[in-house]
């Protein structure tokens, strides 16, 4: 006689909730370590910054922010004045079909 075919899959089935399961008890003992590393306010902060309490300042956000917004406003302005000098050339070397839809009443 053969044995039925889901008692053939069962140690592998063991192996994988053994497996599953170690992976979650470590890493609930990563979180009982240094449960601060492992906070959503820690994502927020980034790696690089010096922030043990793992807060983040608005006002210092605020600064970053204007600061990039500047950097961007820069680039559309140079972006736009090559535009306006006409240096970019474009050539459609392909131009797909034009379909319009019909009005329905």
């Amino acid at each position: 006689m053969s044995t039925p075919t889901h008692m053939q899959t069962e140690p592998r089935r063991i192996g994988y909730l053994n497996a599953v399961l170690t992976v979650i008890a470590v890493m609930l003992g990563m979180l009982v370590v240094d449960p601060v590393a492992f906070s959503p306010a820690a994502a927020v902060a980034g790696p690089g910054e010096d922030n043990p309490t793992g807060l983040v300042s608005a006002a210092d956000q605020r600064k970053m922010i204007i600061s990039e917004l500047k950097k961007l406003t820069t680039k559309m302005e140079s972006l736009e004045s090559t535009i306006k000098s006409g240096s970019i050339s474009v050539k459609v070397t392909e131009m797909p079909e034009i379909t319009v839809p019909a009005d329905n009443p």
